[in-house]
């Protein structure tokens, strides 16, 4: 089959196996992310990892070195976008503590030139929950596909961009 999943801990990981689905169909994303989970995701052959910060792209690379086994990253960037939400679940807005910013490429891309075990294959955004309109994902896929012809412009070669939930 081909159906993917997204993980947040090691014990998601152990279940998302257990239920058949393939390692190298699962992305790992945890905010609170330890090397010791790193290590636990790249020894089941997770193949994709999330990264919402520069501290955690580097230390995705260099648990991937320890492993000496390449892995594939997304960036979550952070569009700047309120989806007229409750605030507390609005994770794409200006104020909202996750993702890269928007305005912050540069950095981004000044992390990813130089890793050697994590090759940049995708963005990801999450503007929030509970969104009961259409129009805040088509202002934030504006400024996704704007971080997507950045990174391509730059060699970094996009292919996959993962939008998220919410609606």
């Amino acid at each position: 089959h081909n159906i993917g999943a997204e993980a947040v801990s090691p014990g998601e990981i152990f279940m998302t196996l257990k239920a058949g689905i393939r390692s190298e169909k699962i992305l790992y994303d945890s905010l609170a992310r330890k090397e010791e989970e790193i290590a636990f995701a790249i020894d089941k052959g997770i193949k994709f990892f999330n990264f919402e910060s520069l501290k955690q792209g580097i230390l995705l690379d260099e648990c991937a070195k320890k492993s000496t086994r390449k892995i594939n990253a997304f960036v979550r960037i952070n569009p700047g976008i309120f989806p007229k939400t409750h605030s507390h679940l609005s994770t794409g807005s200006s104020w909202s503590k996750f993702g890269v910013p928007v305005g912050d490429l540069d950095e981004v891309y000044g992390v990813a030139k130089d890793f050697k075990n994590i090759e940049l294959v995708g963005v990801h955004y999450h503007i929030g929950s509970q969104l009961l309109a259409p129009e805040p994902y088509f202002e934030a896929l504006q400024k996704i596909e704007t971080a997507v012809e950045f990174f391509n412009g730059k060699g970094l070669k996009i292919k996959y961009i993962n939008l998220g939930g919410g609606f």
